[in-house]
């Protein structure tokens, strides 16, 4: 199976274009970036090989016995008429991935879309054969089984200047603030509430992984988390003062989240004798979302490592109560 591949923070991106761009002799350029509405829910795929579907979390292929969410259950129920349309819709290809999020009622929480009625929303197909992926199209939807494209709401148009990347930085923060207090997706329902962010892709090479990026709100997960904006000005570590202070900014509830979200897509239940691997987890990620900021700190890891190791043990050992009482 071919997974998705977990999409980046602007300064990787940063880093990719300039080493890229350097590698063919050519100048740092200006690029334009689109971005789509980022939604908060589980990473999910439907196949079609040779004429037979099946469902996808980004870890593993989904059965009716092993599940995650539902999806499985969702994409076996679905007309094989209506799959067989929309496949055809993306392309002529045997064997094709298409990419979504699957949202909805159960599935997460403290955001607008997870008091939706659950649904498969697409923003990337991938061709198996050929090993590229097909660029999005907002016909590739079937709205009357809750099949639907993420193109359908507005999307978001900067341009980046990648030798003063800074320079777009409000720009990015304004716009992912305003997505943030209203998410675009649960508004289309009539939802009111939090949306998570904004997933940027270079306009003239959407398929190009290494071009994207993303940028979530503050409020997302914990109203009381730092930011996921970008972090390409220097950080204040004055109020990073503390270890704990440091653990609040690197360690937000929505990642503690995430981790739990990835070990039910690995099919690991949530339970005490998995706890390492929820720690293993939380401690791969933090490393490599956050070490830029770790090292401004003043600090490094083996300094703030059982810091952040309680912390995410207290919240697994939180969600495994919650589970069995």
């Amino acid at each position: 199976m071919k997974k998705f591949n977990s999409i980046e923070q602007f300064k990787n991106v940063i880093k990719n274009v300039r080493k890229h761009y350097s590698f063919i002799n050519e100048p740092i350029p200006v690029l334009n970036f689109t971005g789509t509405c980022k939604l908060h829910g589980c990473n999910a795929s439907i196949r079609r090989n040779n004429g037979v579907f099946s469902a996808q979390s980004r870890e593993r292929v989904l059965t009716l016995d092993d599940d995650n969410y539902g999806f499985a259950k969702f994409v076996d129920a679905l007309p094989k008429d209506k799959l067989n349309e929309l496949f055809d819709k993306i392309s002529d290809s045997s064997d094709v991935t298409i990419f979504g999020e699957w949202i909805g009622q159960g599935i997460q929480k403290n955001v607008a879309v997870s008091q939706l009625p659950k649904q498969f929303v697409i923003f990337k197909a991938w061709d198996n054969v050929t090993e590229k992926y097909i660029k999005n199209s907002v016909e590739w939807k079937v709205e009357e089984v809750g099949i639907y494209n993420i193109l359908q709401v507005p999307q978001y148009d900067v341009e980046i200047d990648f030798n003063f990347p800074d320079k777009i930085a409000d720009t990015l923060v304004k716009l992912t603030l305003d997505v943030e207090n209203e998410c675009p997706w649960g508004k289309k329902f009539n939802v009111i509430g939090i949306g998570e962010g904004i997933v940027w892709c270079a306009s003239d090479q959407p398929e190009d992984e290494r071009f994207w990026f993303k940028t979530k709100g503050e409020k997302h997960g914990n109203k009381g988390a730092k930011s996921n904006l970008p972090n390409i000005a220097p950080v204040n570590t004055e109020r990073l003062n503390t270890i704990n202070e440091l653990v609040a900014c690197v360690l937000p509830d929505w990642r503690l989240e995430q981790g739990i979200t990835s070990l039910k897509e690995q099919g690991i239940e949530i339970d005490m004798k998995n706890l390492s691997a929820y720690l293993k987890w939380i401690g791969q990620d933090v490393k490599k979302e956050q070490m830029d900021i770790i090292e401004a700190s003043g600090l490094d890891w083996k300094d703030i490592s059982n810091a952040i190791t309680l912390k995410a043990k207290n919240y697994f050992m939180q969600e495994f109560k919650n589970l069995t009482t």
